[in-house]
């Protein structure tokens, strides 16, 4: 079982670094995964804090999960030392500059997700875009070859785990939980 789960891993990952590749998707999942990065999602987060009243609340949320979501990430890449695919695969692409920690999980798609899914929470209407935004910084990781598909998809669920458990403690707007209940 875990052969075959490798071996999807690796066949998904050379299909999203090697098949997808073109020199203009190159230049613009350099740019857009940045989007996960510390700057982007922690100065949104500290945006929201400092704008007050219910974004100030969703600014906080977003800081425990983005924190906590980082946290387990960390953990994990020191609990399993998995390489980075370039540094296994050989016929990795050289598209970025390499890292040196570990693969497993991403951390920039887990704080990526940590906080669409706390701003989805505070704003639904907005979910949709929050969490396909998060999705694209998942396969830029991929595509750049930094990441396994499976790096991402555990990235992916820490942060959406952690930020379900900021969001028990914060709460989500009275508004937003009677716009969900039915009439």
């Amino acid at each position: 079982m875990r052969r075959a789960l490798t071996r999807m891993d690796r066949w998904v990952f050379g299909y999203v670094h090697l098949r997808l590749a073109r020199r203009w998707l190159d230049r613009v999942m350099r740019v857009y995964t940045h989007l996960g990065g510390f700057v982007a999602t922690v100065g949104t987060a500290g945006l929201l804090l400092v704008l007050g009243g219910e974004m100030r609340r969703a600014g906080m949320a977003s800081m425990v999960a983005l924190a906590g979501s980082q946290l387990v990430v960390q953990l994990l890449k020191r609990r399993t030392e998995r390489p980075r695919p370039y540094l296994v695969l050989a016929e990795s692409r050289s598209v970025v500059a390499p890292l040196a920690d570990y693969s497993f999980p991403s951390g920039h798609t887990a704080a990526s997700f940590a906080l669409a899914t706390v701003l989805g929470a505070y704003w639904p209407s907005w979910a949709g875009v929050a969490l396909g935004a998060a999705a694209l910084v998942g396969l830029s990781r991929t595509y750049l070859g930094h990441h396994y598909p499976s790096d991402v998809l555990v990235g992916a669920l820490v942060g959406m785990g952690l930020a379900y458990l900021s969001l028990l403690h914060f709460g989500v707007p009275a508004s937003v939980v009677d716009g969900l209940a039915p009439a």
